[in-house]
């Protein structure tokens, strides 16, 4: 089936300019939610993954969802303030300041290898925080993989990321380019500051829908 397809797209929201990708009508059909994870699973056959790290919040479905089936633990990556226990943070850029993630300092042990999962990548600020703290604990975090990727703010560039279906930006009538879609953490060029373009380790090939790589070329391809 198209992923695409039961993907919600709610222009103006939550502010003029901003497209926002909904993924609760995903979640809400059965068949669309078990391709999304299968899509999401099966690329990690035979390798060895120790846990699953969900980003708040949508991650946390998704994640919980992709560690049940690898018969894996899974580790929250929460907003600073959430988690109950002794933490580490990290944070990342956001458009005007900056925000932070955390996790339990005792979520992963040294040695373990980490499969990171979300909802979307934008500007991949939380991402590549979810990376740092991950290797502040001494585990590995082998790849990333998100349903939606948004190629126009420049998260997926230059990190070796899975991504089910790419969606590229289209305004709404009268508006800009946007600041943050579906919850974007940063404008385009911050992540490139704080680091976005570290790359996971090569071990982890690249995902391909269709057999295609996603790069910037397939993107085109994907949406024709």
């Amino acid at each position: 089936m198209n992923i695409k397809d039961a993907i919600r797209t709610i222009p103006d929201h939550p502010k003029p300019g901003v497209m926002f990708r909904d993924i609760t009508t995903l979640l809400g059909n059965a068949r669309a939610f078990r391709a999304v994870v299968d899509q999401l699973v099966q690329p990690y056959a035979g390798i060895r993954i120790d846990k699953v790290a969900g980003i708040e919040a949508r991650g946390f479905i998704l994640g919980g969802a992709v560690a049940h089936q690898l018969s894996v633990g899974f580790v929250p990556v929460r907003k600073k303030g959430k988690l109950p226990w002794r933490t580490i943070q990290q944070s990342y850029a956001l458009e005007y300041g900056e925000d932070a993630v955390e996790i339990h300092e005792d979520a992963l042990a040294a040695g373990e290898q980490v499969l990171i999962v979300d909802d979307l990548i934008a500007t991949g600020g939380t991402a590549i925080a979810a990376v740092k703290l991950i290797e502040r604990l001494g585990a590995r975090a082998i790849c990333a993989s998100f349903v939606i990727d948004l190629p126009d703010l420049g998260g997926s560039e230059g990190c070796e990321v899975r991504t089910c279906v790419s969606r590229r930006y289209a305004p709404s009538r009268g508006a800009s380019r946007p600041r943050a879609l579906g919850g974007a953490d940063a404008r385009p060029g911050a992540q490139k500051r704080a680091g976005a373009r570290r790359r996971f380790p090569s071990s982890a090939r690249p995902f391909r829908d269709g057999q295609r790589r996603l790069t910037s070329s397939t993107h085109q391809q994907l949406l024709a």
